[in-house]
């Protein structure tokens, strides 16, 4: 897809400005532009990306045209061309700025609505459109497009992710003690009024298996989303296999996704989801309706290890106990898979977090 090479053209076009045009390193354009289509773009967000920066300028080029009897906001194609080329030239750094446009046709975030009588529609040898760089044709964002940008702006505004982070989620956490990066860790104890969390990351360069680091919630200079888990979040369509929890049994539960329901108002674009769900205490199954991004959703874990996966299935453990010298029952609440470990529980909101290769931990023999 032309409009999703955007991004990475525009670094090695800055790269290039870097060496020099006037030095004598050989630039291999080609070989670089080659080497990153085949292996890096991931089409679907750069074309999106590029959607969206159009979109957020729509503001200076929208014009309100009679089409067919109807007033529709729309944008004449010369007038986005130059405000796009004006407005992210550094970002992009365009070598075909019209194939990205067409792209925009082609996936259909804009449509041709109108053009002046005398004209033709132009289409290309794939019978797709060619976007026009005139003033004689008008175009328009498709609503569900449109909706989706909404959705982004939202989302953005009001750092929606972060109410959907739970025990178990990965995240990106700020360390000044390994030289001031960002570094991958896992969410392990989330406060009960979700102000507060605590991670657990990798300490080996300093000596130390794991590192804990209690952080604000919404503190976007020490913590932030992975984009992995925001990509895959957004995925999730009807069909999609995920896990509720269950205040009931205070566990989490297989569940699908069974319909995606709009939910907007003026402020407010996003979705929620109806989703079917399998308790473990009976067997029965239910319905419930969840927020997007509630923290009561996630991804199905991916349990690698076959003894601790045996643990996900369980309701219940024994745990030993060094002061009365014995085996302990225990239920089951939780794993975290990254550090494999098994949270357990006996009274409400009295929680251990066992690493079940200690020999701490073991099932109950049927």
């Amino acid at each position: 897809i032309g409009g999703s090479k955007v991004l990475i053209h525009g670094v090695c076009h800055a790269l290039s400005l870097l060496i020099g045009f006037e030095s004598d390193i050989h630039y291999p354009h080609s070989l670089i532009y080659s080497i990153i289509d085949k292996y890096y773009y991931e089409e679907e967000k750069h074309l999106f990306q590029f959607a969206w920066d159009c979109w957020k300028i729509l503001y200076k080029v929208n014009k309100i045209k009679c089409v067919e009897n109807e007033l529709i906001k729309s944008f004449i194609g010369n007038e986005m061309v130059i405000e796009t080329r004006q407005k992210y030239w550094n970002k992009y750094r365009f070598y075909s700025t019209m194939d990205h446009f067409n792209d925009l046709l082609r996936y259909d975030y804009i449509q041709l609505i109108a053009r002046r009588q005398g004209t033709q529609k132009i289409l290309n040898p794939n019978n797709n459109f060619i976007f026009m760089n005139n003033n004689k044709y008008l175009y328009a964002y498709n609503l569900s497009k449109k909706r989706e940008f909404k959705k982004v702006y939202h989302f953005m505004q009001n750092m929606l992710d972060r109410n959907a982070w739970t025990t178990g989620t990965e995240v990106e956490i700020y360390s000044s003690s390994l030289g001031g990066i960002w570094i991958c860790g896992e969410i392990i104890k989330i406060s009960p009024n979700r102000n507060s969390i605590v991670v657990s990351y990798d300490g080996s360069n300093i000596g130390s298996k794991y590192m804990l680091k209690t952080v604000n919630i919404n503190d976007i200079d020490l913590v932030r989303s992975t984009q992995q888990f925001i990509y895959q979040r957004n995925k999730w369509k009807i069909g999609s296999k995920i896990e509720i929890y269950s205040n009931g049994d205070n566990i989490w539960c297989p569940a699908v996704i069974e319909a995606i329901i709009p939910k907007d108002n003026k402020n407010d674009i996003r979705d929620t989801y109806r989703v079917k769900y399998k308790k473990k205490s009976d067997g029965l199954y239910y319905t419930k309706r969840l927020d997007q991004w509630s923290w009561q959703c996630r991804d199905t874990q991916h349990i690698t290890n076959k003894k601790l996966k045996k643990y996900k299935f369980a309701t219940k453990c024994q745990v030993w106990n060094e002061e009365e010298n014995m085996w302990e029952i225990y239920d089951i609440i939780d794993i975290i898979p990254k550090h494999q470990y098994v949270i357990v529980s006996r009274k409400q909101n009295c929680e251990k977090f066992i690493d079940f290769r200690s020999g701490g931990i073991r099932l109950i023999k049927k």
